[in-house]
């Protein structure tokens, strides 16, 4: 009919990030900044890991602290360092699917539990993908009621 659009067309701001595991796309995370209960979930998760970062490495530094080194070339203590290791991973992934879904740290990670350091790394690859959409928004955010006055009045309480 002349006069009525076939769509009404609605940008909310949603993100589709591509999950590329080992070269491989695995599938996306979707998610929007912009959503008000997915930034109190957001600073929620930020705050259990920051908390929980904390208790984790404390608790390492009490692992590390008992670890002895063996004839064989290994620690008396492995399954723990490996028990230890698997709880943070574990930890972490529960965070990752409260903020994104059920079902997100197996798409991003699969199978994989790291064993090492190192390979908690894959944790901030992930993060560090996602965070800047969360800061880009906030910063936006706070713009607007940022005015180049208060910026500067900002500026002088800091000294």
């Amino acid at each position: 009919m002349k006069g009525f659009i076939d769509s009404i067309q609605i940008n909310t701001g949603l993100i589709k990030l591509p999950i590329i595991r080992d070269g491989e796309n695995v599938g996306e995370i979707v998610f929007n900044p912009n959503d008000a209960l997915l930034a109190e979930k957001f600073y929620q998760v930020a705050e259990r890991l920051e908390v929980g970062g904390k208790e984790l490495e404390k608790r390492a530094a009490e692992i590390d602290a008992r670890t002895k080194a063996q004839d064989n070339g290994l620690v008396s203590n492995r399954q723990e360092i490996i028990d230890f290791l698997r709880e943070t991973h574990t930890y972490m992934c529960e965070q990752y699917d409260y903020l994104f879904g059920e079902g997100t740290s197996n798409k991003v990670f699969g199978d994989f539990v790291p064993i090492t350091e190192f390979g908690l790394a894959v944790h901030d690859q992930f993060v560090n993908g996602f965070k800047p959409y969360f800061a880009k928004t906030r910063s936006e955010k706070i713009a607007k009621y940022t005015t180049a006055a208060s910026a500067k009045r900002n500026k002088r309480k800091r000294k």
